[in-house]
């Protein structure tokens, strides 16, 4: 830290902060000055270097305490705890005004644990993912509409009319071997002793190695990523002989929020469509938008009206199109629906829907639904936590989910609402007709009498219990 003048150092949360501020008091010299601040504080140093340590545990206390204040260096210990929007809102002000200083992020930690930290992983893909580039090497990344994109160098260049600057990246692993302070102290002890998957997480640094589910976790990861393993290798035929069976549509209020639309043909989702706020309002523009994606209107289009924005396009489908097959759905409505053992009833609607769509993707049912490749949609459906509600089914409030993953799950409620045409026909707001074909009971996760039973199911087990 000692080539920077005003630095940056944050941990998810200040209370975490205990062992690298012991470490700053021990190297601290006599002209230095230490202020504590709760579980943080500031050192200054004799020749007028800053070093800041905090926690910043969302968004919101990223956008309270950090907004516009600028360090040339922004250190994050134990990266992958932080939400990636965290990450990228709080080095937004890195900068300095000091003419020749050198500006830099540097983030710290172990292997992700968990599908919403491996934001890292794609993050850092070259090193991490696809292994095309050297630990150590500089790759260069322009942000475009949005996006990383990977470029040549870091030469600036014209995107409509915008003259683009690249910032570089590097990843440099490290095993225990490479800290030899703690290997002398007979740590390697410690961490062959400790559980897998941290026992080789620790030890060889490898960002590969798996993580563990929540207890809690309503959809398992392997389940997801299983179904969009089958999705990249599906082939042209599969896709072309499946019809369109249903369309979950989460609809935004316009501004920074997104509508996204998932298109369900019969046991597989097609990429998902996500529309930005900026670029249509709700009601009639976002009607129109969405017909435009549909190749057919004889099949459930199930929207979402709990809030006012897909009550506005609701209407102005059935306003602006004639004989289309719209659901309103209302997530919190009270549901009917049970689970596969038929003992536990489902809290509401939205429960129902994720539910639906848990059993869909088993992949030792018949037909397993097929998601497309996301890993935004992956951490989304990952994020999903059921408990009991006086003795019914459910699933984690949207608000807890946010707080959590640092936003709202639009990928997988769209998703979610795509497995809701069963109750759509059988509720008598849609209609059979020549272009709507059900699939059977049993791929919707509903007991099939005439199936056998299945000894490698791997969700026999009674969740609620």
């Amino acid at each position: 830290m000692h080539a920077h003048y005003r630095t940056l150092f944050l941990r998810t949360e200040a209370s975490q902060l205990v062992t690298a501020m012991r470490r700053i008091k021990e190297i601290m010299r006599p002209d230095d000055h230490w202020r504590g601040m709760g579980h943080g504080g500031i050192l200054t140093t004799g020749d007028g270097r800053i070093i800041e340590m905090s926690g910043c545990v969302d968004f919101n206390d990223a956008n309270k305490k950090w907004r516009g204040r600028d360090h040339d260096l922004k250190a994050f210990d134990e990266l992958p705890l932080f939400k990636k929007e965290v990450y990228e809102f709080v080095i937004g002000w890195n900068r300095t005004t000091i003419p020749g200083q050198r500006t830099r992020v540097i983030g710290a930690g172990n292997p992700p644990a968990k599908p919403d930290e491996e934001w890292v992983l794609e993050h850092w893909a070259p090193w991490l993912l696809n292994h095309t580039a050297e630990p150590g090497e500089l790759v260069w990344f322009a942000k475009i509409e949005g996006q990383d994109v990977l470029v040549e160098d870091g030469k600036p260049f014209m995107y409509k009319k915008e003259l683009i600057y690249p910032r570089s990246r590097t990843f440099i692993p490290a095993k225990l071997e490479d800290n030899p302070i703690l290997e002398s102290t007979g740590y390697r002890q410690t961490l062959q002793n400790m559980p897998e998957p941290y026992r080789s997480q620790l030890l060889y640094g490898d960002m590969s190695i798996g993580r563990s589910d929540d207890a809690h976790q309503l959809i398992p990861t392997e389940w997801i990523e299983a179904s969009m393993r089958k999705w990249r290798e599906r082939t042209q035929h599969e896709k072309d002989t499946n019809f369109l069976t249903c369309v979950g549509v989460d609809p935004s209020r316009g501004g920074k929020d997104r509508s996204t639309i998932a298109k369900r043909y019969t046991n597989w989702i097609d990429n998902i469509i996500s529309i930005p706020g900026k670029e249509v309002g709700e009601g009639p523009a976002l009607a129109t938008r969405l017909m435009m994606h549909l190749e057919t209107v004889g099949i459930p289009i199930v929207i979402d009206i709990t809030g006012t924005a897909g009550g506005g396009l609701y209407d102005s489908l059935n306003l602006m199109f004639k004989n289309l097959q719209t659901y309103p759905f209302f997530a919190s409505k009270p549901s009917e629906y049970r689970d596969k053992s038929g003992q536990i009833v489902m809290r509401n609607k939205r429960t129902e829907a994720y539910w639906r769509l848990r059993d869909a993707l088993d992949p030792y049912g018949p037909n397993p639904l097929i998601l497309p490749n996301s890993r935004e949609l992956k951490v989304e459906l990952a994020a999903q936590r059921w408990y009991m509600y006086s003795g019914k089914g459910g699933i984690e409030d949207k608000d807890e989910i946010i707080k959590r993953v640092g936003k709202s799950p639009d990928l997988a409620d769209a998703v979610a609402m795509s497995m809701m045409d069963g109750d759509a026909l059988s509720s008598g707001w849609v209609h059979e007709n020549s272009t709507h074909r059900s699939i059977p009971e049993r791929f919707m996760g509903g007991n099939d009498p005439e199936a056998p039973p299945d000894p490698r199911r791997s969700n026999d087990y009674n969740p609620w219990g």
